[in-house]
């Protein structure tokens, strides 16, 4: 019984991992208020960047705005970009953005401190579990527990008071620090 247990957290693990890797392309962009297009236009060499009412499609608009704050980026390194969920109720809509590399995705994890400041944040689009420990980790960061956390290549780091840095693979490499 205790063999098949591991192996079901050995697989398990592995779903996570392939989860992930699938996610490796895309980032999560916040702070935006984005006027969704009456329909949303499918971009593509003849497509109109507007709606029939006028309004920017959300890549045009999201392209404007990181442009415009130094964060560039062309039309053609984005595979897709729509809106996640509903607006919050300051009018500030999730996008979320398939590039079609991770060179870009790095080009703009790297450009995305041109926005500290502004209310604007690019984050890497973590599994439903990596966003969890990733959260954990902040609360343990704001709480003084561990000197700094971040992400890079959607592997989760922890710098320790000590001056440690480790990677973080699940919530029990956290739990000493709780």
């Amino acid at each position: 019984m205790k063999e098949k247990d591991e192996k079901i957290v050995t697989l398990e693990r592995r779903i996570e991992e392939l989860e992930q890797h699938t996610r490796k392309e895309d980032v999560i962009v916040t702070g935006l208020k984005i006027i969704k297009p009456y329909s949303q236009v499918v971009k593509g060499d003849s497509a109109p960047s507007t709606d029939r009412d006028g309004h920017d499609s959300v890549e045009t608009q999201v392209l404007e705005a990181l442009n415009d704050r130094g964060v560039y980026l062309k039309s053609e390194e984005i595979e897709i970009c729509h809106t996640l969920g509903k607006p919050s109720e300051s009018g500030f809509q999730r996008v979320i953005i398939k590039l079609v590399s991770r060179k870009t995705k790095v080009r703009m994890m790297i450009n995305a401190k041109k926005l500290k400041g502004t209310g604007i944040y690019i984050n890497e689009q973590l599994t439903k579990s990596n966003t969890d420990i990733a959260r954990t980790a902040r609360d343990l960061r704001k709480r003084n527990k561990i000197e700094a956390t971040w992400t890079r290549d959607c592997k989760i780091f922890i710098k320790t008071n000590e001056g440690k840095v480790s990677i973080v693979k699940d919530s029990e490499d956290l739990s000493i620090f709780l």
